[in-house]
């Protein structure tokens, strides 16, 4: 599959083990790197700095994380300009996309009103930063945040501009939901549609297909491990591969759909050092996917 390139998450180093991490993968096989805003505080007023320690690895720079509030709809223009601001720093290092997540969480679900509320903050932002900083916009559901279902994915596209906004696919969180029932409960949902027997993460790939932006490969803990919250900083995820995610049968259907893009990978929560991890994500991808054919 030589039309897919890979990344690396960059927040398992945590916030001290930047250089280390652009070291390590610039040596595991990886073409480029994903970064949090967890990096802009530090090197915002040292982007020379940043640019001088991605180059020794020749390392593309792919994508920023950055949160923000999608339902403050009385100061959406404050969270517009925080992206803007995110924009600025990852464009001038020479990324090519922003994805942004609902930063804080929340136990009900939004309305079909905050919903569209947060479409007209999408849009407005994702125009901005395409015509200002030329990058492609992205949204990231993220469970631990927000709560949505299957649904709700397609309804904040509907709200959207599909010319500026894409979507950010995290097969950690596609995987938990399991029809159309949103996760209201710690418990990490089967992987499978059980009336179907349909995968329901390849389900949610193939209808939002025209639309994604950039993937994510994550893993997440089965049915028969206690799952924990996805929260980068807290969560104890299984080694990549091990957990409710079909790696290699989402790779069958993304050279089936012929995926074109970048595709990082995030082992962020895993117990072992972070350069372990990768190393492992890597080899096993290679092993049991068609990725590397």
């Amino acid at each position: 599959m030589h039309n897919i390139k890979l990344a690396c998450y960059t927040n398992p180093w945590g916030k001290d083990g930047f250089i280390q991490a652009i070291k390590d993968i610039g040596g595991g096989g990886f073409d480029g790197v994903e970064y949090s805003a967890l990096y802009v505080e530090s090197y915002l007023d040292r982007l020379h700095v940043f640019q001088e320690i991605i180059n020794r690895e020749e390392l593309a720079v792919v994508n920023l994380l950055q949160g923000i509030d999608l339902l403050d709809g009385e100061n959406s223009d404050l969270q517009v300009e925080r992206g803007i601001a995110a924009a600025r720093f990852i464009a001038a290092a020479g990324a090519k996309h922003l994805t942004i997540f609902h930063e804080h969480v929340r136990a009900a679900p939004p309305t079909e009103d905050e919903w569209g509320e947060a479409g007209k903050t999408l849009d407005e932002l994702a125009e901005r930063v395409r015509q200002e900083h030329g990058l492609q916009l992205c949204y990231l559901p993220r469970l631990s945040r927000l709560e949505f279902s299957r649904q709700d994915i397609f309804r904040l596209l509907a709200a959207t501009n599909p010319e500026y906004v894409k979507i950010a696919l995290d097969t950690a969180e596609i995987t938990q939901i399991a029809n159309n029932t949103a996760v209201k409960s710690k418990e990490v949902k089967a992987a499978k549609d059980e009336k179907s027997g349909k995968n329901i993460a390849v389900e949610i790939i193939r209808e939002a297909f025209d639309r994604i932006g950039i993937l994510r490969f994550r893993d997440v803990s089965g049915a028969k491990r206690k799952a924990k919250t996805l929260d980068d900083e807290t969560v104890a995820a299984p080694r990549f591969g091990r957990g409710a995610v079909d790696f290699p049968e989402i790779c069958r259907w993304l050279e089936k759909l012929n995926y074109r893009g970048w595709l990082t990978v995030d082992f962020a929560g895993e117990a072992q050092p972070a350069a372990d991890a990768m190393t492992q994500a890597f080899r096993y991808l290679a092993k049991h996917t068609v990725l590397m054919d």
